[in-house]
């Protein structure tokens, strides 16, 4: 006969089965089989309070990143906006037109270059076309409160 730390004893009976034809079971005090359970029940538990604590976390983080991303949105699009308004600026500039005084100070307070480039390739016409100003009020009271520039290339003066 051999023993085999899976089956038991090889070749005489079947692993969990007794001579008789009975399997084995461990007599276990009925006290230490609540106690078992109580201790699995412990155990579940804080796996579950653990999982939630993680889950929160995860949450807090994807929220943190989420406002991150937005706030990051909103200058891009304010840039944007700034950008396309020098962008009509410096075609009616440099088309001839005339553009009010307010959006040659916004292009030459947000886009420098684009207002001495424009200024430099002006196509004089006679009969210049009047424009209204492209800027809405937002874009009035942001240059009052917030006139940089919005190119950081380098200064050509």
């Amino acid at each position: 006969m051999e023993l085999n730390a899976t089956s038991g004893a090889r070749g005489s009976q079947p692993a969990g089965r007794t001579a008789s034809g009975g399997t084995r079971a461990a007599k276990q005090p009925q006290g230490s089989v609540t106690r078992l359970q109580r201790d699995r029940v412990s155990i579940s538990s804080q796996v579950l309070h653990m999982l939630e604590e993680q889950n929160r976390q995860a949450m807090e983080q994807a929220q943190q990143k989420d406002r991150a991303g937005k706030d990051k949105l909103d200058v891009l699009e304010k840039s944007l906006r700034e950008l396309r308004n020098c962008q009509k600026i410096f075609a009616r500039v440099r088309a001839g037109d005339k553009v009010p005084e307010e959006d040659l100070r916004y292009l030459m307070v947000k886009d420098p270059a684009g207002y001495r480039l424009a200024m430099a390739t002006r196509k004089p016409k006679k009969n210049p076309e009047e424009h209204d100003s492209v800027l809405t009020d937002q874009d009035r009271q942001q240059l009052a409160e917030d006139p940089t520039p919005i190119t950081t290339g380098p200064s050509q003066t």
